[in-house]
C-alpha cells in the first residue's frame, strides 16, 4: 500500500501533464447552446467530486484514502477555478438540477457514520463518479464547438485518468482491509455541504429571468434606434435604455456575489428570438410589430418582478426587484399609447 501511495505521489510530482491553468484566447461573450449546457453540468459534476474528496480527506479510517483524497481534492480545486472562470465570461453557473442532486448525495455521505465500510463505500463511489466524468470529458473533446473549452478537456482528461488509475488499486486494498488505519479518531461529520455554491435555485432562476429578460429588452431597444423608422419609437427607446442599463449594472453586481449565472436554455432562447428581430426588414410593418413584442415584454416582466417579490428568499435580490419594478411600469404606460401612433404613422405630430 505504501508503494500505491508513493506512486501517485511520484506521478503526480513528475508528470508531463500541464497543471491546472490556460491562457484565455479570445474574449468571447456568447457560447453554442450544447457547450453551455456542458460547461454548467461539468461544474456540477466536478464540485461533487471536490466535495466528496474533500469529506474523504477528513472522515475516512485510511491513511491511504485520506492522502490520496487530499491530492484529488487539490486538483478538483483547481478545475473548480478554471471553469468558473470561463463559465463567468458566459454568465453561465452550476446546473441547479444537478446541483440539487449532488447537494442531497453529499449530505447523505456525511450523515452516514464513519468506520471502514463508509471508506469501502465512499472509494467506490469515487471511482463510479470519476468513470463518469472522465467518459464525458473524453466525449466532450470531439463535441464541444469551442476551441478553448476543447483546451481545458484535453488538459482535465489525462489528470482524471490519472485519479482513476489510482482509485481502482485503492478501491481493491479498502475492500480487502490492506490499508493502514488512522491512529486519531475520523470526523464524523465534515458539513462540506455548505461551501458548494449557493443553492437557492428559485433566486437563481428568477435573477436568470431578470438578466435575460433586461438583456432582450436591450437589445429590441438598440434594434430600434439602429432601424426603426417611427420618431416618437424612437425617443422612446433611447428613454427606457438609461432605465434599462442601470438594472443590467445592478444585477450583474449581484450575480457576481452569489455566484449566479444565466440559465443556458433560456439564454439560447433569448439570443435566438433577438437574432429573430434583427434578420427581419425594417419599416412601418417592423415598428408596428416591435412595439407589441416590447408591451409583451414589458407585462411578462412585471408580472414575474410582482411574483418574485413576495417569492424570493434573499432580501438583497427582493429590494433589487422591487425597485426595478416602477421603471417598467412607467415604460408600460408609456408604450401602450403609443402603439396605436406607430401602428397609424400619419397621426405622429
Amino acid at each position: 500500500m505504501k508503494k500505491l501511495l508513493l506512486s501517485f505521489i511520484l506521478a503526480t510530482a513528475t508528470t508531463s501533464i500541464p497543471v491546472f491553468s490556460y491562457a484565455q484566447t479570445s474574449q468571447k461573450t456568447t457560447i453554442a447552446e450544447a457547450d453551455g449546457k456542458f460547461i454548467s453540468e461539468l461544474i456540477a459534476v466536478n464540485t461533487y467530486e471536490m466535495m466528496l474528496t474533500r469529506m474523504a480527506s477528513q472522515k475516512a479510517l485510511s491513511v491511504e484514502l485520506r492522502k490520496v483524497a487530499e491530492m484529488m481534492s487539490n486538483d478538483h480545486q483547481r478545475m473548480d477555478s478554471e471553469l468558473t472562470k470561463y463559465a463567468n465570461r458566459f454568465n453561465l453557473a452550476i446546473n441547479p438540477d444537478k446541483r440539487e442532486k449532488y447537494v442531497s448525495k453529499i449530505e447523505k455521505w456525511d450523515g452516514d457514520a464513519a468506520g471502514e465500510e463508509w471508506d469501502k463505500d465512499i472509494t467506490e463511489e469515487l471511482v463510479d463518479i470519476h468513470r463518469e466524468s472522465l467518459n464525458t470529458m473524453k466525449g466532450a473533446e470531439r463535441t464541444v464547438k469551442d476551441q478553448e473549452l476543447k483546451g481545458l478537456m484535453a488538459m482535465y482528461v489525462p489528470r482524471m485518468q490519472q485519479h482513476l488509475d489510482h482509485l481502482i488499486p485503492l478501491k481493491a486494498n479498502v475492500k480487502s482491509g490492506d490499508v493502514a488505519l488512522a491512529a486519531n479518531p475520523s470526523v464524523q461529520q465534515t458539513n462540506v455541504a455548505k461551501d458548494i455554491p449557493d443553492g437557492n435555485e428559485k433566486d437563481a432562476k428568477f435573477l436568470s429571468d431578470l438578466r435575460l429578460m433586461n438583456s432582450y429588452e436591450l437589445q429590441l431597444m438598440e434594434m430600434i434606434l439602429k432601424k426603426g423608422n417611427h420618431r416618437a419609437l424612437k425617443n422612446a427607446a433611447q428613454h427606457m435604455l438609461e432605465d434599462h442599463h442601470k438594472l443590467e449594472q445592478r444585477v450583474n453586481q449581484y450575480a457576481k456575489t452569489k455566484a449566479y449565472g444565466n440559465d443556458p436554455d433560456e439564454a439560447s432562447k433569448t439570443t435566438e428570438k433577438a437574432n429573430k428581430w434583427r434578420q427581419k426588414k425594417g419599416g412601418k410593418e417592423w415598428d408596428a410589430d416591435i412595439i407589441e413584442e416590447l408591451i409583451d415584454v414589458h407585462k411578462d416582466g412585471i408580472d414575474m418582478l410582482e411574483d418574485a417579490v413576495t417569492d424570493v428568499r434573499d432580501d438583497e435580490l427582493k429590494a433589487l426587484m422591487t425597485e426595478a419594478l416602477p421603471s417598467l411600469k412607467k415604460h408600460l404606460d408609456m408604450l401602450e399609447p403609443l402603439k396605436e401612433t406607430v401602428k397609424k404613422p400619419w397621426k405622429e405630430k
